[in-house]
């Protein structure tokens, strides 16, 4: 399995994005829930986008949930409750 690099990763966010429709226009907003598995600094591609109100000026409403321990999230992730899962 390849491993993904940080500047891939924020290219792949990125991208993500700008492909999104324009809904904010619309008053439309993306329900999203984000499941991160650390509070440390790798997580800073989803903190600081939701800190500056960038998830929501593309349309996106982002709920961070944070589950601790690969099984649980992986669990989280199969199971619908978390739509994308964020790894340390």
């Amino acid at each position: 399995m390849k491993k993904v690099s940080f500047p891939q990763l924020l290219i792949g966010l990125a991208l993500f994005i700008a492909a999104l429709p324009a809904r904010v226009a619309e008053g439309q907003m993306e329900k999203l829930r984000v499941e991160i598995s650390a509070i440390t600094t790798s997580q800073v591609n989803v903190w600081v986008p939701l800190d500056t109100g960038f998830f929501k000026k593309h349309g996106l409403e982002v709920d961070l949930i944070y589950i601790s321990g690969a099984p649980v999230g992986a669990a989280a992730l199969l199971s619908g409750e978390a739509n994308i899962t964020q790894g340390a």
